[in-house]
Order: C-alpha cells, then structure tokens, then sequence
C-alpha cells in the first residue's frame, strides 16, 4: 500500500514501501501539513477530521481523546463531546476499562492490542491495520468487538484510525 498525504502529495513512509504503478493508494496527513492546517484560524479540528471517510480519534501522549470526527462519533454510537477525555477502552465498551483503575490501568491492559499499538504509535513506528478485541463480557457473559487499527504520531499527538470493526 502506497501512503500520500491528502494535501501536498507527498509519500508518506516511502522507505517502507516502494512506489508500484499498480500499488493502491491510502491517504494520511504529513506533519508540515498537519501544522499548517491546525494553526490555520479556518480550519476546526473537527473539520480536519472529518475530511477522513473512516473513523479517527486523535489522542494525547497519556491516550486520552482530544477529537473525533463524525465518522467516530458515528460508529461508536457517542457524540463527540461524550468522546473527549476519554480512553479508547471506555468508547469501545471493553468490560477490562470499568474495573478499578479503568481503561489502561489493569492487570488486563498489559496486553491490550489498542495499548501496544498506541505506545508503539508513539515512538513514532507508525501501525498498520492491527487485530484487535474488545471484551465487553459481564457477569459471565461474552461479547466481543474485533477491529483493525491503524495509528500514526502527528507532533505530540496520535491519530488512531478504526480500519474495520465488527460485533
């Protein structure tokens, strides 16, 4: 898959992947853009967001939302209001993130997918549709949410992309 960012065009991780005539073709947002467009007095974040057709929540260093665009809103079932401050665990109902401590806090988050791939997000090793669950299971009770994820780092900020997600 050939990255390019959806304002200048450049090529995203273009060591990763070398460019195929026949290679598709996704789209992110390289950091200078990223700057521009968010000190831009037009441009909401909101708006940035929404220029994504998947769902995207943009997240602080601690993993907490700080955005979301209405794709997110919209698949997670929450206003974007409802989603700031908030771990991803808490959006995706995950049964581990209403224990003591909460999302990120338990014995259970160790080896949380959603975890592992926004701390290697912040190294700045960009992810690639990872497989993820979300046990929302109580009192006995399976259910389960699987995902495919993606998330980049963007300065001190991660963008986490929800690529597929069934119930």
């Amino acid at each position: 898959m050939y990255r390019i960012c959806a304002w200048c065009h450049d090529g995203l991780n273009m060591e990763d992947t070398p460019l195929q005539d026949d290679a598709p073709i996704t789209h992110g947002v390289c950091e200078e853009c990223m700057v521009r467009l968010l000190t831009s007095s037009t441009q909401t974040m909101e708006n940035f967001l929404d220029c994504y057709a998947e769902p995207i929540l943009l997240l602080d260093g601690s993993g907490k939302v700080l955005a979301a665009n209405e794709a997110a809103s919209d698949r997670l079932h929450r206003k974007r209001d409802a989603m700031l401050d908030q771990y991803p665990g808490n959006l995706v109902e995950c049964a581990h993130a209403r224990l003591p401590g909460g999302c990120g806090r338990t014995v259970h988050c160790r080896t949380c997918t959603i975890r592992s791939v926004l701390n290697a997000a912040k190294t700045g090793c960009s992810q690639r549709r990872v497989p993820a669950i979300a046990d929302h299971g109580e009192d006995g009770e399976s259910g389960m949410t699987r995902f495919l994820i993606s998330a980049d780092r963007m300065g001190d900020t991660i963008l986490l992309r929800i690529d597929e997600m069934q119930s």
